[in-house]
């Protein structure tokens, strides 16, 4: 199951997502109670507009790691895709109580720069960013961070903070190739 769940990731981060559904719902299978494979897939579910198989995903998920903001942060995010305002700022609010509850996670401050741009604040956006660069250096986090924005950008349209913060992130990619 473990091999599916990173083969899937592999070409989640290739933007292969139907090959990334297809070992994801494999692993799935063969890991019915690992919330990470749920997740994963229903990521993979919004990608390719199928945001109801997404929605049952992103609630297994959340039964089996209720503490991992990521869960409640997808779930809120294909709920405003939906135009389900209010069920999405809920689920939003959840993810970032669950990231206040771990703030030393790898993935806190790039949880709550996304949450920040969701809630219109820009700058604070940036100040996570910036933190997420010290603690995983690298210019592969921050070119999936572009895609992972480009994605959420078609859930949140009138959002002009998203195109904002690409930029911002492509001017920092620039700066460190």
């Amino acid at each position: 199951g473990t091999n599916y769940l990173w083969r899937g990731l592999t070409h989640y981060q290739l933007n292969d997502y139907v090959a990334a559904l297809a070992d994801l719902t494999r692993a799935v299978a063969l890991q019915p109670e690992n919330g990470g494979c749920y997740r994963w897939r229903g990521a993979t579910h919004y990608l390719l507009n199928n945001a109801t198989a997404a929605l049952a995903d992103f609630d297994r998920a959340i039964e089996l790691q209720p503490e991992e903001g990521a869960n409640y942060y997808w779930r809120g995010v294909v709920l405003a895709a939906l135009g389900q305002q209010a069920e999405s700022e809920a689920a939003l609010q959840r993810a970032a109580a669950c990231a206040a509850a771990k703030p030393d996670d790898l993935q806190t401050p790039r949880l709550y720069a996304r949450l920040a741009l969701l809630a219109g604040e820009p700058e604070a956006a940036y100040v996570h960013y910036r933190e997420a660069m010290q603690r995983e250096p690298g210019i592969g986090r921050l070119s999936r961070e572009l895609d992972h924005l480009a994605s959420i950008a078609r859930a949140f349209p009138a959002n002009a903070h998203i195109p904002a913060a690409q930029a911002w992130l492509s001017a920092q990619l620039a700066a460190i190739e």
